[in-house]
């Protein structure tokens, strides 16, 4: 059967029973085109069987409004309500739908008559890509599609292809999986209809990115930069921080839209953080895009760093001093040794990147020094010091050869467990001494025993208590005395070598000299050796040749060795008279 148009068919068709009068016909509710598979999906509402004589569903279409319908294809379920036909070819087909019933050969029921679909929805573009500052989420929005049949958006992420990461009816879009934090959040639009026939995709969005560039510790400095937003044309770029003080972000600065893409941004204190993000506004002025929000933060170094002298002892002339920082998270840029002679005003000694580490400094004569470690940051500020360490120093008691005094030793962690005065000769190894007394604190003086030999010096160790919190247990020695080193050292000036038993020979003399170490040289008035010899014989007047000397003047030299085998050179002249 061939119909010129659907009323026709409704002509033909208009003869029903009193009861059918009253059933619903199908009605089309549209007819999508697959281009590829040259078919058309129809989809209708389903009639209504009044009289439970249902046959079939007869789907007729032409290809031109001028042409007529022909039948291409039919369903026997009145419950359906899709069907798919193929078409000759893919021109703009025209349908309608005949439901037919047996309560009458000639009932039927004609539904609307309705054109494929073979329109996508109009093309259209994102309003903005933006990162939302509550959530940190990448977001797009846009206005609604105004084509007539929109069924939803596609939403694409734009790389080597398009891949559809979202499908929505809404006009705002928040990706949960996307990294805010990285670039390449490129997306992109297109509407589709009911169909499922999507419009052209949109050029894409992508929102700025902003990140750290590089950061100045010593400064307290950051240099940030932000990807330019791709979109639409920038107009200008601002700058928003919100401080550890305030509820809200507050503008910074303003960058235009042409660039450069960075800043700098000095934050005023450590240990607080700061929130930074950028805001771009398009050239209209109407819309705006928000980037990622970094944080912000330069720490302070750890106060709790160890800084500690070990030990200060005197080694000779010397004194050498140990110490110890630790460098765990390698924030300590190095540690220096200052020496104080009064407490208070502090020299350079040493500087090391190495945590643990000596110096000395010349200590002759003995005098009391005081010591601390600093350390600083890679600022070089100084962010801790020691504990402030001194030597000990032994003395003489003035007019009391036999008697000596010392200092505290001070810091050990441990403190001090003894005192002990260690005594032996004088060209021995300190460690090698014996102790002949010790004290738990520093008596105001100490008297030499009567049995000290005096060829004998002596000096004090201190021991601390350990071990101590940091696992040592150290000990410091004071400088040397002798007690009987060559002092009150009696030279005569002149000799009078002639048999009268008075004076006969020049004899230099102390109380603790060895004059038979000791040695006495006597020049002439021409440099010659007359005489060498120890002081135990003296210079009797005459020469080598026991020839006797003129009267006048003679230089000597006096290499003068105490009983504790310590040595003075002395110089001079004796007048020798006949």
């Amino acid at each position: 059967m061939l119909l010129r148009a659907a009323n026709t068919a409704i002509v033909l068709f208009g003869l029903m029973t009193s009861a059918f009068a009253f059933a619903v016909p199908p009605k089309i509710r549209r007819v999508c085109l697959d281009r590829i598979n040259m078919t058309a999906n129809l989809y209708w509402t389903p009639s209504s069987d009044t009289c439970s004589t249902f046959l079939r569903y007869q789907i007729w279409g032409r290809d031109d409004v001028n042409g007529v319908f022909i039948t291409l294809g039919s369903k026997t379920a009145i419950s359906t309500g899709t069907a798919t036909v193929s078409l000759p070819n893919l021109k703009r087909w025209q349908f309608f739908i005949v439901a037919h019933y047996g309560c009458n050969p000639a009932d039927s029921l004609i539904s609307d008559t309705l054109f494929v679909d073979d329109s996508e929805p109009v093309p259209m573009d994102l309003d903005s890509v933006s990162i939302d500052r509550v959530t940190q989420k990448v977001i797009a929005g846009w206005k609604r599609n105004p084509s007539s049949d929109l069924q939803g958006y596609y939403l694409y992420k734009v790389g080597g292809s398009n891949q559809i990461i979202a499908d929505t009816n809404a006009t705002s879009f928040t990706f949960r999986t996307l990294n805010e934090k990285t670039s390449g959040n490129r997306i992109s639009i297109s509407a589709y209809d009911s169909c499922f026939q999507a419009g052209l995709i949109s050029a894409y969005h992508e929102p700025v990115l902003l990140s750290i560039q590089d950061s100045t510790y010593c400064l307290k400095r950051f240099s940030l930069q932000f990807s330019a937003y791709v979109g639409w044309p920038v107009a200008r770029y601002e700058v928003y921080l919100k401080t550890p003080q305030s509820l809200n972000y507050s503008k910074f600065t303003s960058v235009p839209g042409s660039g450069p893409l960075s800043f700098n941004l000095i934050l005023p204190y450590r240990n607080q953080t700061y929130q930074c993000y950028v805001r771009a506004y398009n050239v209209n002025g109407t819309i705006s895009s928000s980037s990622n929000i970094i944080m912000l933060m330069f720490d302070s170094l750890p106060s709790h760093s160890v800084s500690y002298i070990r030990k200060v002892s005197q080694i000779n002339d010397n004194l050498l001093i140990s110490s110890i920082y630790d460098n765990p998270n390698g924030e300590i840029q190095s540690g220096t040794l200052e020496y104080s002679l009064n407490g208070s005003t502090w020299n350079f000694l040493k500087k090391s990147v190495t945590t643990s580490f000596n110096a000395t400094i010349s200590n002759n004569p003995a005098q009391k020094h005081y010591f601390r470690l600093v350390l600083k940051d890679q600022c070089a500020s100084s962010i801790i010091s020691s504990n402030v360490s001194n030597n000990i120093v032994l003395n003489k008691t003035p007019g009391n050869i036999e008697n000596v005094y010392w200092n505290n030793y001070s810091i050990w962690l441990g403190g001090v467990d003894q005192y002990y005065v260690v005594s032996g000769p004088y060209n021995m190894n300190v460690s090698t001494w014996n102790t002949i007394d010790q004290y738990s604190t520093v008596p105001a003086s100490y008297t030499l025993p009567a049995s000290f030999p005096k060829q004998n010096c002596l000096c004090i160790l201190a021991v601390e208590k350990g071990p101590n919190p940091l696992g040592y247990q150290d000990s410091s020695y004071s400088n040397i005395i002798c007690p009987y080193e060559i002092n009150d050292l009696y030279i005569p000036n002149a000799f009078t070598p002639n048999a009268d038993g008075k004076n006969e020979a020049f004899k230099p003399n102390a109380p603790n000299l060895n004059p038979a170490t000791s040695m006495l040289i006597i020049y002439n008035r021409w440099g010659s050796v007359v005489f060498k010899g120890n002081t135990l014989l003296g210079w009797d007047g005459s020469d080598t040749q026991t020839a006797v000397c003129p009267a006048g003047v003679y230089a000597y030299t006096l290499d003068a060795v105490s009983l504790n085998g310590s040595r003075k050179l002395i110089q001079g002249t004796v007048h020798l008279i006949r």
